[in-house]
């Protein structure tokens, strides 16, 4: 009898453990379920570093042998330059950019050693006394006057997109898209009159394009949909809005344009080569 109770007990101890045994392997089995479940949904809603690329347009330049030879006979000191611009935008904004811009040309101008004269004065003479460009030449001592044809920008929709990790190339967009990117491209066109004979002389384009070499921007997979933006956080945030309502957030562009202080020195340094020869 007592070796019946004595195997009884052995057998309750040896279930009681494999029990324990069991209740922790489920414990680790839950808490690595839960681990693999906490990485699956912490990592899935974290936004991808993409890369968008534009491509550069070409600068498109064309001197006359006229103003060559102008240019080739005189010294920056001898030939007095009038930059001509004209109003084009109704943007506030960009009207005071576009005059810091041509500020910071004729300061340029002057540094170089050439005669700037005023182009407010320019104006005037042409739009109240109407007076042709050889008499504007006699009334303001102006050699060569620098008639500013377009400064606009081009949007560019559709740059090239890389994946940051492997650089293989991908499409983002289509009927369902919701963000977008947007690279700007700044356009300037001028002409150089001689101004006592009113021949124009030479005609110049130059293009400013932004992210040839690349700018950086995340993006997130939310149904036929990408939400894009500048910053990890932002993506993020448009995503868990997306995850809880099931509905999209504001349409938001994820733009980029060239510095203008960038353009302004690039300008005209290409201005004062150009009148320099060179």
């Amino acid at each position: 009898m007592k070796q019946f109770e004595n195997l009884s007990s052995t057998m309750e101890a040896e279930n009681h453990s494999k029990n324990l045994a069991s209740l922790k392997s489920l414990k680790h089995r839950g808490k690595f379920l839960f681990l693999i479940i906490l990485i699956f949904t912490t990592t899935s809603c974290v936004p991808t570093l993409y890369i968008a690329k534009s491509t550069a347009r070409q600068n498109e330049i064309s001197t006359s042998p006229n103003l060559r030879q102008f240019l080739n006979n005189k010294q920056p000191h001898q030939i007095s330059i009038v930059l001509r611009t004209s109003r084009t935008t109704s943007n506030v904004t960009q009207e005071v950019q576009n005059n810091e811009l041509y500020n910071t040309v004729e300061r340029k101008l002057m540094n170089a050693g050439f005669v700037v004269r005023d182009r407010a004065l320019l104006e005037k003479l042409i739009v109240n006394e109407q007076l042709s460009y050889e008499s504007i030449a006699e009334k303001i001592k102006v050699d060569l006057i620098i008639e500013v044809l377009e400064n606009s920008r081009i949007d560019n929709n559709y740059p090239k997109i890389f994946r940051q990790n492997d650089n293989k190339e991908i499409r983002m967009y289509g009927e369902y898209s919701h963000d977008f990117l947007n690279i700007i491209t700044s356009k300037l066109s001028f002409r150089i009159v001689i101004a006592e004979t009113g021949a124009a002389s030479g005609f110049y384009t130059f293009y400013y394009t932004p992210c040839i070499n690349g700018c950086n921007f995340y993006a997130k997979k939310a149904g036929n949909d990408y939400l894009i933006g500048k910053s990890r956080e932002g993506v993020k945030m448009k995503y868990n809005y997306w995850m809880k309502w099931w509905r999209l957030p504001d349409r938001e562009e994820c733009s980029w344009i060239a510095d203008a202080n960038y353009i302004s020195d690039d300008l005209s340094n290409k201005i004062i080569n150009i009148l320099k020869g060179k």
